[in-house]
């Protein structure tokens, strides 16, 4: 049986591990409060926590499940998507392969957990071990002291990121939105590096 967790906090990458019993969902503790309280109110959690505490309830239990996930999609309005340990693996065995992952590697992730694409390297880099920074917004620029081997973000971040020189640096991953074409070309003459 797995109870649900809302994660509603600045740093949810450390607060994931302690909750291994529960299926979790981040939300953006920045949101607004219209937004955060109807997640709230359709998530049918049993424990919240936030960055000033927990608040314990009486949720339903949703057996195998490990993440719930909320999107706008096109429609505007949330759907909730459920998925087992299982599917997670998967997704990240198969990212893990497709680049080459390994142990070794150092990520940097300016993606915010809150969304797929930042969670979906939450997990991959928990499979392997590697050196893993989740950086807010507001420390894009200290991206290069961690040396990363892959970065991810969305292309406005992106942009910044790149500014800086990564001697290791192999691929990078955009997320939201594709690589525009000029930022894609501007990286073409390093040979070492992919843009996915």
């Amino acid at each position: 049986m797995a109870k649900r967790a809302v994660i509603c906090v600045r740093q949810p990458h450390l607060v994931i591990p302690q909750l291994p019993e529960y299926s979790i969902m981040v939300i953006n503790p920045d949101a607004p409060e219209s937004r955060r309280q109807y997640l709230l109110d359709n998530s049918d959690y049993s424990l919240l926590i936030t960055d000033t505490g927990e608040k314990i309830r009486n949720g339903k239990d949703y057996p195998g499940e490990r993440v719930l996930q909320y999107t706008s999609g096109t429609t505007g309005d949330s759907k909730f998507c459920s998925f087992n340990q299982s599917q997670i693996d998967y997704v990240s065995n198969q990212l893990i392969k497709f680049f080459n992952l390994t142990e070794n590697d150092r990520y940097v992730g300016v993606m915010p957990l809150w969304q797929g694409h930042g969670l979906s390297f939450y997990w991959i880099t928990e499979k392997l071990n590697c050196q893993r920074n989740f950086l807010p917004v507001k420390n894009i620029t200290s991206a290069h002291t961690y040396d990363p081997t892959f970065l991810t973000g969305i292309p406005h971040m992106l942009k910044v990121l790149l500014r800086d020189n990564f001697r290791d640096l192999r691929f990078i991953r955009s997320g939201g939105a594709p690589l525009p074409s000029e930022l894609y070309r501007s990286e073409e003459h390093t040979s070492e590096l992919q843009s996915h």
